[in-house]
């Protein structure tokens, strides 16, 4: 009988806990309190963007690309496994 009755208190207490978060989560207060500090935020971050300064591409032509692709193909080096392969 004991156990039950300390079962059913907790079940009791956290359904309790349970409906009245939900209650504050819900509430019009709190939804404004949420809208306002959303849109005070942004506002910041739009002025924090404003500010970052632009800077230009100072990079052109850092990189040197060498097409040796075609200087691979015609440098190709004779292997003697191959032909040791092919003795028979």
């Amino acid at each position: 009988m004991f156990n039950n009755l300390k079962i059913f208190i907790y079940y009791f207490f956290i359904l309790g806990f349970v409906i009245v978060i939900l209650f504050i989560y819900t509430s019009q207060k709190n939804i404004i309190k949420i809208q306002s500090l959303e849109k005070n935020y942004n506002i910041i971050l739009n002025n924090l963007i404003s500010e970052i300064p632009f800077l230009s591409s100072d990079t052109i032509d850092i990189i040197e690309v060498k097409y040796d692709v075609e200087l691979f193909k015609k440098r190709q080096i004779k292997r003697k496994f191959e032909e040791l392969l092919n003795l028979k």
